[in-house]
């Protein structure tokens, strides 16, 4: 009885109608994810910004003649290109801006979590002669993090125009979290 009444909508025909109509649905869907896929890939192999990302990353830059920043780029030559000169002292801290203060908060907590913070300042109380408790020296090693990704976001701002927002503060991290690595204590558990 029940067949019967739903013959039209059971027969062969209507249910390879259907299924017809499902697959190329889903047919077109994938393939206009895959359409969007391949024009992404293609505008990033001559994206403007990549290169520009990775300018950052590359970028290089050393103190001479006292406090003058000479700024550097690794060119596709494999060699250094001097791209300007700064004065280190004329590099004043910005305000950040509201997502540039997210972005930041959330890297402090990333940062807190590490072993090797706490042990980067248990290696600075050591190194002066634990003179310092651990909550000063805590409280210092993560105001001078702070001050150093502010000053580095100023000082990428100054070069590549970054702002102090979520952008130029998560270049910064960058910059400073690379130089992390090469801190005494990496690896360090305490």
């Amino acid at each position: 009885w029940w067949y019967s009444e739903h013959s039209d909508t059971l027969s062969r025909e209507s249910l390879l109608e259907k299924a017809e109509k499902w697959y190329n649905q889903t047919r077109s869907k994938k393939e206009a994810a895959l359409h969007n896929l391949e024009a992404k890939l293609e505008s990033f192999k001559n994206a403007d910004q990549l290169k520009h990302q990775g300018d950052l990353i590359l970028s290089f830059g050393y103190l001479i003649d006292g406090n003058t920043i000479e700024w550097m780029e690794i060119g596709n030559d494999g060699e250094f290109h001097h791209k300007g000169f700064a004065d280190a002292d004329k590099i004043k801290l910005q305000p950040l801006e509201d997502d540039g203060k997210k972005v930041l908060r959330d890297y402090i907590s990333v940062l807190n979590g590490r072993d090797s913070f706490l042990g980067s300042v248990y290696y600075l109380m050591a190194e002066n002669g634990y003179e310092d408790d651990l909550s000063n020296a805590y409280y210092g090693s993560l105001a001078t993090a702070v001050l150093d990704i502010m000053w580095r976001a100023s000082l990428l701002d100054k070069f590549f125009g970054t702002g102090m927002g979520a952008r130029g503060i998560r270049e910064a991290i960058i910059f400073y979290d690379m130089d992390r690595l090469d801190a005494p204590t990496i690896g360090a558990f305490v």
